[in-house]
C-alpha cells in the first residue's frame, strides 16, 4: 500500500514530525483491535496528544517476519531523509509487534533509529520503551510466530490425516460448503470443498483439452476468454494453467504428502473433477514437453526449439511463418 501525507504542515524549529506505521498480516485483518483503521486512529490520537506534526503514514498488509515490506522500508527511508534535513522525527506504532516479528530486524532497525536520534513510540506499550523491554517484546513476538506456525502445521496434519483438504482459497472448479455433522465427527474442518456447478464443466474441459494434445498456451488463451463468473476473478494465464494441470486436488489427492507419486497418495474425502487416467495422460504430455516441445516433429532441425518473432509461439513444421 502506498504512503500518504494527510496534510501539508509547517515545521517550526524543534517541532517533531510523527511518522506512523501500521501493519496487519492477512490472517490478522479480521481480529478485533488489529485492523488498520483502529491502529491508525490510535497512532494519530497519540501523536496529537504529544503535540507532534503528522507526517507520512505507511501501511503494509504482510507478515511481520518479512523485512522487505514495501512501506516498512519506505518508512525507514523517510526517517533517513528527514534526519538528513535536520528535522526532529518520531516513529509511532500501535504496538511494537506491528513494526515486525523478526527479532534480528527489530534490533537492527532500533539501533539504526537510535543512531539517527529517532525514538519509537508504541501506543499500547505506553510510549517509548527501554532497550531491554523492546528486546524482550521482540523475542516474545518471534516466539508467538513460531508457536503459531507449529499449531497451524499440527492442524493441517490432523485435517490431512483424516482425508480432508485444509481450508484456504478454493481451487477453480470447487466451492466451499459447511461440513455436515457427520463430516465434522469424521475430522473435517468447518468448511469442505464441493463441486462448483458453474465452473466445474470448464475445468474438466481444460483437462480434456490438455489430454487431447492442446498446448498449455492455447488452453490459457481459451480460458482467458471465459466469462468472469466462470473464472471467479482469476486471470487463468499461462502460468496459472500450468499449475492447474499439476494440481493433485483435481484427482482428490493431497498436495502435501511424502509420496512423490500423486496417484499413490490416499484418496481424499472430496469429489474428484478428473479421473486418474486423464491425470496420467496430461502428466505424461507435460513431462514430455519439458524435454521435447510438442511442436518438434523431428522432420526439421529447429522445429519446436525456435519461436515466432511475431506471436512468440514455437515454430512447427506445419505452419507458415514470415
Amino acid at each position: 500500500m502506498s504512503a500518504r501525507c494527510p496534510r501539508d504542515t509547517i515545521h517550526g524549529a524543534g517541532l517533531i514530525t510523527a511518522l506512523i506505521y501500521t501493519r496487519v498480516s492477512t490472517d490478522e485483518q479480521a481480529r478485533e483491535g488489529l485492523s488498520l483503521d483502529a491502529q491508525l486512529a490510535d497512532c494519530r490520537r497519540y501523536a496529537a496528544g504529544m503535540g507532534w506534526v503528522l507526517g507520512s503514514e505507511h501501511q503494509d498488509v504482510l507478515k511481520g517476519t518479512r523485512d522487505d515490506r514495501p512501506q516498512y522500508q519506505a518508512l525507514l527511508a523517510e526517517v533517513r531523509r528527514l534526519r538528513a534535513e535536520g528535522r526532529a522525527v518520531a516513529v509511532v506504532v500501535a504496538a511494537l509487534d506491528r513494526f515486525g516479528r523478526a527479532i534480528l530486524e527489530r534490533v537492527r532497525s532500533r539501533e539504526e533509529l537510535k543512531r539517527l536520534g529517532v525514538a519509537t513510540h508504541s501506543v499500547r506499550e505506553g510510549g517509548e520503551v527501554s532497550d531491554i523491554v523492546a528486546n524482550v517484546l521482540a523475542a516474545v513476538a518471534q516466539e508467538e510466530v513460531r508457536r503459531l506456525g507449529e499449531r497451524v502445521s499440527a492442524v493441517r496434519a490432523h485435517v490431512a490425516g483424516n482425508g480432508w483438504k485444509f481450508p484456504g482459497r478454493c481451487s477453480w472448479g470447487y466451492a466451499w460448503r459447511a461440513a455436515t455433522d457427520d463430516e465434522r465427527r469424521a475430522g473435517a474442518p468447518r468448511l469442505v470443498p464441493d463441486i462448483d456447478p458453474v465452473a466445474a464443466p470448464f475445468v474438466r474441459e481444460a483437462w480434456q483439452r490438455a489430454a487431447s494434445g492442446d498446448s498449455v498456451r492455447s488452453i490459457a488463451a481459451w480460458a482467458a476468454g471465459l466469462p468472469s463468473d466462470v473464472r471467479g476473478g482469476r486471470a487463468l494465464d499461462y502460468s496459472w494453467i500450468c499449475r492447474l494441470l499439476r494440481a493433485p486436488v483435481y484427482v482428490a489427492r493431497p498436495r502435501r504428502h511424502p509420496e512423490p507419486d500423486e496417484l499413490a497418495r490416499p484418496v481424499g474425502r472430496w469429489p474428484a473433477l478428473v479421473d486418474d487416467a486423464t491425470w496420467s495422460r496430461v502428466q505424461a504430455r507435460l513431462d514430455g514437453h519439458a524435454h521435447t516441445p510438442r511442436q518438434a516433429s523431428g522432420r526439421y532441425l529447429l522445429t519446436g526449439l525456435i519461436r515466432c518473432p511475431a506471436c512468440g509461439g514455437r515454430m512447427g513444421s506445419g505452419g507458415n511463418y514470415v
